[in-house]
């Protein structure tokens, strides 16, 4: 740390997977600006016996001009998953919900998806759709399973829980639950 006015990190998010290995995921501001003020999601794979950590790595591939807040992330065995919130398509009123996966305990990542779609299954959520508060979990058999708030057809309207199965390519057409 630098000391520095962006040396922030927040919201932390941890699994184990059951072998003394964690993924620690949080947000992280090292890459913002006076003016730009975006944070990033960071993970960092650490042996919890001793809490000695790898690489850290950032997940979001955006530019950098969109907020990525509020990871959560989910193990089994050397399986993980982090999703997060994402405002790089519509801007703080309509964020997005993306997801990453690795296979080795958190030392590589694979490439990100977007996890809430439209009620057709495709990417179009409108533009007044707002999926927030991401949360993921492994079933027993290995199934992926994210769920999150989303208001439809405006910011200010009531939020419904919506979730989604990874199919092992890709997120099912999400399914209202509340």
């Amino acid at each position: 740390p630098s000391g520095a006015w962006n040396d922030i990190a927040r919201a932390p998010s941890l699994a184990g997977d059951g072998n003394g290995n964690v993924i620690v995921a949080w947000e992280d501001f090292r890459n913002t600006t006076q003016d730009n003020r975006m944070p990033d999601v960071y993970v960092r794979p650490c042996n919890g016996a001793t809490l000695s950590c790898g690489a850290e790595s950032k997940l979001n591939t955006d530019t950098g001009a969109a907020v990525q807040r509020r990871p959560r992330v989910a193990m089994n065995g050397a399986n993980a998953v982090v999703v997060w919130e994402d405002q790089r398509e519509r801007g703080a009123e309509s964020p997005r919900v993306y997801a990453r996966f690795s296979l080795d305990s958190g030392q590589s990542w694979g490439t990100e998806a977007r996890v809430n779609k439209d009620a057709g299954g495709g990417l179009a959520a409108t533009w007044r759709d707002s999926a927030i508060n991401p949360v993921v979990a492994y079933a027993a058999d290995g199934t992926v399973f994210a769920a999150w708030e989303q208001s439809a057809n405006g910011t200010t309207a009531p939020a419904d829980i919506y979730a989604a199965i990874w199919s092992g390519a890709a997120w099912s057409t999400p399914v209202r639950v509340d």
